[in-house]
């Protein structure tokens, strides 16, 4: 007998479950809201979002073939923990790719597009203020995101927006270095006026510039806490 088609089906409503789960676990991660190396018990997850451990555990599944949680002993996971060996690879990658998007994009500018940028560089002016550095994150990240759409090339958008959701957030540690927030800042005006008069080389040097900043610091915040680690283990006693 034929197996019943309806078997090869999963039901819609646990796929919703499962999705759920996986959005604000994923956004959690990315905003940083989740520490890199904290521990995701399912049953924890599961009871705040009101769902059974099976959409949780499928949802960390999906996270953890995209790189952003590990899968660690007793059949639970963790928020990946990345090496500054991780980070040095993952933007010697980003260098690559967020400047030719640049370089793209340069070449597809219009007046509305123009103010688009030009409106989320003065909402980073107000966060920048204001002091408020997980905004100033966020907004710049949005900055490269819609520069990353604007190159108008599917492929390279979803590698990219890919790579940016692998990058750990220190966004605290990264913008208290004395100047870094106002740097970020003028690096992406310079980024737009070089957009404005379409200096194609231009523009794909500041963002090539601009991603090897980032990544050199971000790098150097890992090696921090690495040394840190090793510092505080106990030493063995001969």
């Amino acid at each position: 007998m034929a197996e019943s088609t309806s078997s090869t089906f999963t039901s819609l409503r646990n796929l919703s479950k499962e999705q759920g789960v996986y959005e604000q676990v994923r956004q959690a991660i990315i905003s940083g809201e989740m520490a890199a190396g904290q521990r995701l018990i399912s049953a924890e997850i599961g009871k705040s979002l009101g769902v059974s451990s099976m959409p949780v555990r499928n949802a960390l599944m999906r996270l953890e073939a995209e790189g952003l949680v590990t899968r660690i002993p007793h059949r639970e996971f963790a928020v990946t923990l990345y090496s500054s060996r991780d980070v040095k690879e993952l933007y010697t990658v980003r260098v690559a790719l967020d400047s030719l998007a640049g370089r793209l994009a340069a070449a597809n500018m219009t007046p509305d597009k123009v103010e688009k940028l030009r409106d989320i560089l003065a909402r980073s002016e107000v966060a920048l203020r204001n002091r408020d550095l997980a905004s100033l994150r966020l907004i710049n990240k949005e900055f490269h995101t819609t520069l990353c759409a604007f190159a108008e090339n599917r492929h390279l958008q979803e590698i990219i927006l890919g790579l940016q959701a692998r990058v750990p957030s220190y966004h605290e540690e990264y913008y208290g270095i004395p100047g870094m927030a106002e740097k970020s800042v003028t690096d992406h005006y310079e980024i737009l006026e070089a957009l404005v008069e379409g200096r194609l080389d231009l523009v794909e040097t500041l963002l090539r510039q601009d991603m090897e900043t980032t990544g050199e610091t971000l790098a150097r915040i890992v090696e921090g806490k690495e040394r840190s680690a090793r510092e505080s283990e106990p030493s063995s006693v001969e």
